[in-house]
């Protein structure tokens, strides 16, 4: 009897007790997150859909937005550092390194910005949480010798993936 409760008590601790995930120092933190970064600035340009969905509820507010980006990394010495292309069913967002312009196909209404200033972007919520916001903030974090960095890897048919 005695045996039969260490193996059930064995079988319960392994399937309600997850594993710890496997600790590693900063240094190869950051030496992956190195790759990364070195990985995200090889790319010459990105395309992908994307979809943000934002509910207060507590203000009875929910929007959905969802469209398509592309984003040319070619050319550095734009004031962003990229140029863009963002697209919906309503609106079509143009960057081209000098000028920007916002077509309002509703509308049938063009807004040109002939000199954008870095500011000029900063109400643009397609980049939060993308491409352009890691490439952005993993140096900072890289940087940071005070933030604690770890790393947990999960196994897929015997590979490792960080």
């Amino acid at each position: 009897m005695r045996f039969l409760t260490t193996i059930i008590f064995l079988i319960t601790t392994a399937f309600v007790t997850p594993p710890e995930p496997q600790r590693k120092s900063n240094e190869n933190a950051n030496e992956v997150l190195q790759n990364l970064l070195h990985k995200l600035n090889s790319y010459e340009s990105s395309s992908y859909n994307y979809y943000r969905s934002i509910n207060y509820f507590s203000e009875n507010y929910h929007n959905e937005t969802s469209g398509t980006t592309f984003l040319d990394f070619k050319s550095s010495d734009t004031t962003l550092g990229f140029r863009y292309q963002l697209e919906n069913e309503q609106y079509k967002m143009v960057y081209n390194g000098a000028e920007s312009f916002s077509l309002n196909k509703k509308n049938k209404t063009i807004k040109i910005n002939y000199k954008p200033k870095l500011s000029d972007f900063a109400s643009l919520s397609f980049f939060v949480n993308s491409i352009v916001t890691l490439k952005k903030a993993l140096p900072v974090i890289i940087a940071d010798n005070e933030l604690v960095k770890t790393l947990a890897d999960t196994t897929i048919s015997n590979k490792r993936y960080y």
